[in-house]
């Protein structure tokens, strides 16, 4: 049978270790860069976020940290080199980790200017409860545990030869009988195994029982993408962004307007965004009233004032006699979702309208842009028969928002970690070119996670892409031009 030819890789993709393809880009020929780099925190014990051993309680070693941060600073430090002057990056980073995220960012030469929030509602605790260890420490009480084997072993109806038989491990029908005796405390391994086979629940001694209720990790509902910028040429704004057309954001592409949309005059984009969870939707409208615009905000491009929208607008048409109101979508909210947290505590209805808040509901106005939730869904994730599932893509709503705010009209975004390939998407539906990197661990020479990213642009490319615009990129990158 003749071999099958393998697909043709897009060469907007750089397959291999982001280390030794970045040096291929130019000099100073990026214009912005949006990445989701590996957390160091051994996710999953996946090999491309495994960078040395782990301590007794399954984490990451110091040892193993730093050699995370060494290979974050050298792959910072090709991409550094590659973008433009004063072009910015927003780099993923997991809050435990974070702090390895920037100094990596800083010892390759960016400055960290801020830190953006991502809230949502759909993170499972990655937690550990004390009484599992204790159930398997050496001073475990071998009382205990006889009267757990013989009662498993009896409602199981296993004599101890069977029991011993599907324990394995050298494991005898006389070994079996100590136990039960209390005269023999099992070792670790065979707790672990003693526990899954005879269907424990909860835990066996009284001192583990104990700790019935603790943990080691609260619910992620937080994740953080740092905001860095490569210096200015020469330390001047205004040559910067005339020679190289980078340095700014621009910021009126991802203003947010009263109704939730994206709007041009909308409000100053904030370093906290949210996101809906799957179950909420909108259930009316409501009037709230307007924070009044001061003297000083209505003025020029006064930056100050309790209603800035920046650039001096003012929120609305009212004055300090006659407060102005906003029309608010009314949300019924899940158990847990952000949005719905910061209306409850703050007491008033309209509070979330000050952040980007990603919402689910179909139809809406900002859905052009924003209109899913903030764990990928089947219609979002690329499926590809040869390749597996990838476990961390990022939505599509936020990576479009995410670009959208450090890319010039027309520019080229960098991401050294594609994985799936949500940026490369995210960057084609906004009307920017790209270019990333990703390890090929595929059988038989097939790519793995590149696959996905193939695609995902050959969907956007049929038109197929979820949200995709109906006028397509070069709408929206004529709509930013023309600004």
């Amino acid at each position: 049978m003749p071999r099958r030819a393998r697909p043709v890789i897009d060469p907007r993709i750089l397959v291999g270790d982001c280390r030794d393809r970045l040096p291929e880009l130019a000099d100073s020929s990026i214009d912005a860069m949006v990445t989701d780099p590996p957390s160091g925190t051994h996710y999953g014990d996946h090999a491309w976020d495994r960078f040395g051993s782990d301590d007794e309680n399954g984490s990451a070693t110091p040892e193993a940290l730093a050699s995370y941060r060494s290979f974050l600073t050298a792959a910072f430090r090709e991409a550094y080199r590659a973008l433009k002057p004063g072009a910015y990056a927003i780099v993923w980073a997991f809050p435990r980790t974070c702090h390895h995220t920037m100094t990596a960012l800083e010892d390759a030469g960016f400055d960290v200017r801020d830190v953006i929030t991502h809230h949502f509602a759909t993170g499972n605790p990655k937690s550990r409860c004390p009484g599992e260890w204790v159930d398997r420490s050496p001073s475990a009480d071998a009382e205990e545990w006889g009267t757990f084997v013989t009662a498993g072993r009896k409602r199981a109806r296993m004599s101890r030869e069977a029991l011993a038989d599907r324990l394995g491990g050298g494991v005898t029908a006389l070994r079996v009988a100590e136990w039960e005796r209390g005269l023999r405390l099992p070792t670790s391994p065979e707790r672990r195994r003693l526990a899954k086979l005879l269907r424990s629940e909860g835990y066996v001694t009284s001192a583990a029982r104990e700790w019935e209720g603790w943990g080691t990790a609260l619910k992620p509902a937080t994740e953080f993408w740092v905001v860095a910028r490569k210096p200015l040429e020469d330390g001047d704004l205004g040559n910067n962004a005339l020679r190289w057309g980078t340095g700014a954001m621009p910021v009126h592409a991802v203003r947010t307007g009263v109704d939730g949309s994206l709007a041009e005059d909308g409000r100053w984009p904030t370093n906290l965004v949210m996101t809906h969870a799957p179950g909420c939707e909108i259930t009316g409208h409501t009037k709230v009233k307007t924070p009044v615009p001061t003297a000083r905000s209505r003025e020029w491009g006064a930056s100050g004032g309790a209603n800035n929208w920046g650039r001096g607008r003012e929120v609305g048409r009212g004055d300090a006699r006659t407060p102005s109101m906003e029309t608010v979508p009314v949300w019924s909210c899940e158990e847990g979702c952000p949005v719905q947290l910061i209306e409850s505590q703050s007491g008033r209805d309209g509070t979330s309208r000050y952040f980007p808040a990603f919402r689910p509901e179909p139809g809406d106005a900002i859905n052009a842009l924003v209109r899913f939730i903030d764990k990928t869904g089947g219609r979002e994730r690329p499926v590809v028969a040869s390749a597996p599932r990838h476990p961390t893509p990022k939505a599509l709503p936020l990576m479009r928002w995410l670009v959208r705010l450090v890319t010039p009209p027309g520019g080229l975004v960098l991401d050294p970690f594609l994985g799936s390939g949500a940026t490369a998407e995210a960057a084609l539906m906004e009307g920017f070119d790209w270019v990333g990197c990703e390890v090929a661990d595929g059988r038989d020479g097939r790519p793995d996670y590149i696959s996905l990213v193939q695609a995902r642009v050959e969907r956007f490319e049929r038109g197929e892409s979820p949200g995709q615009p109906a006028l397509g990129p070069a709408a929206g990158r004529e709509r930013r031009r023309g600004r």
